[in-house]
């Protein structure tokens, strides 16, 4: 007899692992010759799909990636144009001139261009990295100005937020528009039958394959509510302690 397993308990995540551990059991046997292919067939199917609705959950975390990397360049540019500004008021004719000079090159591309779109600005400031490090005048007033470091970090923030914004993309176009608890509720369904369906394999022609899967089953199903069971204490706990405070 396969004991009873509290669903309604499970995280998402722990409905995932506990598929992934239920296909584990299966693994190995000869499910046509038991008569439990058919039903074990809907369980990876389901499984998957719970997979590709937590990866488009997770897009959530990839999109404040992306945010916090689009901030940084934004602060790398802002600081870089503002320091030449100042650089502007310096009583040094050359520091002056030098200033002016990079300042007039990132007009072309807009002294406001952290404000614009993600790939204009990208577009944008992938060209004003471009021009800062192969002109030779522009370099020269990098280096009398000590922007050095200064230009290599925007270019690594750039860098940077291309990185975390392609990982965001690829992730998108990767998930399906699958809810995580409709996909919870099929791995759900499809235990449970796979369950009731190797109970009543077993009561119609008892085989000691049918015994052996679900003594593997009960194990992880023992796993499981040993988890939810520790879960719930703890919750339990902490609620008690902020009573007390």
């Amino acid at each position: 007899m396969i004991e009873n397993m509290s669903f309604h308990s499970l995280q998402r995540d722990e409905f995932y692992t506990f598929g992934k551990r239920i296909i584990g059991v299966f693994t190995g046997y000869d499910l046509e010759t038991l008569n439990l292919k058919k039903p074990y067939d809907k369980l990876p199917p389901a499984v998957n799909m719970l997979d590709e609705a937590m990866i488009k959950n997770s897009t959530a975390a990839l999109t404040t990636d992306v945010v916090n990397k689009d901030t940084r360049r934004d602060d790398g540019f802002v600081a870089l144009r503002n320091y030449l500004r100042a650089c502007e008021k310096r009583l040094k004719p050359e520091w002056r001139q030098a200033a002016r000079l990079i300042l007039n090159a990132i007009k072309v591309y807009g002294v406001n261009l952290h404000r614009e779109a993600y790939s204009s600005e990208s577009a944008r400031l992938n060209n004003l990295i471009a021009d800062l490090e192969n002109k030779p005048e522009l370099k020269a007033a990098i280096t009398l100005l000590l922007l050095t470091e200064w230009v290599a970090e925007l270019k690594q923030a750039q860098a940077d937020f291309e990185i975390a914004e392609k990982a965001r993309v690829d992730a998108k176009a990767s998930t399906s528009e699958i809810k995580t608890d409709d996909a919870c509720l099929e791995v759900r369904k499809a235990c449970e039958f796979l369950f009731q369906f190797l109970e009543l394999n077993n009561q119609l022609d008892p085989k000691d394959e049918y015994k052996e899967i679900m003594r593997k089953i009960n194990e992880v199903i023992a796993e499981f509510m040993s988890t939810i069971k520790a879960r719930k204490t703890r919750n339990e706990k902490e609620e008690e302690e902020n009573v007390e405070a």
